[in-house]
Order: structure tokens, then sequence, then C-alpha cells
């Protein structure tokens, strides 16, 4: 055992112990899946990008070490309802990473404020 897993046992609960761990298997599914988009440069569109950048963004991640003295039970994040919420969450700060970067690019090609 890792000394980082050592220390995360001490203060997180077993749910949020596994919940890290689906976290981080599924976060580096992802990144491989975006790196083999790219090598084939293939380009997602919206419906395909969303679901796959909720999962290499990291927040995920964030979001489980905020979990770790919660004690949540597994249960309440495979709710609908939950899940709705956290992609909800995930899909704003995507969009606060990308809409930056965009706006110039569509303001400079724009006769609009």
């Amino acid at each position: 055992m890792t000394i980082v897993w050592k220390s995360i046992s001490k203060v997180a609960s077993v749910a949020a112990r596994h919940r890290l761990v689906k976290n981080v298997k599924s976060c580096m599914t992802a990144i491989v899946q975006e790196v083999q988009d790219r090598a084939l440069e293939y380009v997602r569109d919206i419906d395909e990008y969303l679901p796959l950048r909720r999962e290499t963004l990291g927040a995920k991640l964030a979001f489980s070490v905020l979990e770790f003295q919660l004690n949540i039970p597994n249960e309440v994040f495979e709710e609908p309802i939950i899940q709705r919420l956290t992609n909800a969450c995930l899909d704003l700060i995507i969009l606060s990473n990308v809409i930056p970067v965009v706006s110039p690019l569509f303001l400079a090609h724009s006769i609009f404020n």
C-alpha cells in the first residue's frame, strides 16, 4: 500500500475510497480514449464530446476528495437526480473553460457586439 493510499484511508470512508478509485479509473480510461481520438484525428460532436469531457475534466476526482469525510453511501450517488445534478455541474465547469477560448474566435468574425 502506498503512502498516499494509507493517508487517504485514514480520512476517507470506505464508500468515498471506492468512488475515488472508480473516478480515477474512469478518468484514465477517458484520457486514453481522447489520445486515441487525437491520433486518429477524430473530432467528436457535442453529444459525444460532453460525456468524455466530463470524465477527462478531473472535477469528479476533486468531488471525491471533498466527499472523504462525509460518509455518503454509494446508493446516493447512483440516484438519477444526483447523477443529473453532477453532470450539470460538470457541464458548467466545461462551459466556463470553453467560453473564454471560443468567444474571441467568434467575435473576431462577427459584426455584432
